[in-house]
């Protein structure tokens, strides 16, 4: 239904805030690495407890994608 997709939405664009910011974060003292790897905490109401460990590898343009 309508309310649990947009809950749905909404976690999903909280997790996605916080893994920017923790890449931001990190590039801030590390901006030439080609594999970065960060630590995401988050306390929150709406998503709990997170702790995941995420590897980002930069492409040719100078962005960053996420590394299964």
């Amino acid at each position: 239904n309508d309310e649990e997709r947009k809950l749905v939405q909404q976690k999903h664009a909280l997790l996605y805030h916080y893994r920017k910011e923790a890449l931001n974060n990190y590039l801030k003292t590390n901006p030439n690495d080609d594999f970065i790897t960060v630590e995401v905490k988050i306390e929150s109401k709406v998503l709990g407890t997170v702790n995941e460990t995420i590897k980002y590898k930069r492409l040719n343009d100078g962005s960053y994608r996420k590394m299964q």
